[in-house]
């Protein structure tokens, strides 16, 4: 019979996740992307206070 596949240990999902963060960060990322993501960030930014300047609440 073939050995049931036991979910993955902490330790290698933390090995796995330290992977893929070392490759997104090698990743080049385009000037315009990074633009608009600053904008992005700014309006969200912009959209968590309300007109008197009171922090709007999370759903």
């Amino acid at each position: 019979m073939d050995k049931p596949i036991s979910p993955p240990t902490d330790a290698k999902l933390d090995n796995e996740v330290q992977l893929l963060l070392r490759d997104i960060e090698k990743e080049a990322i385009p000037e315009r992307l990074m633009e608009l993501a600053l904008k992005l960030q700014e309006a969200l930014a912009a959209a968590r206070y309300s007109d008197d300047g009171e922090a709007t609440h999370d759903r």
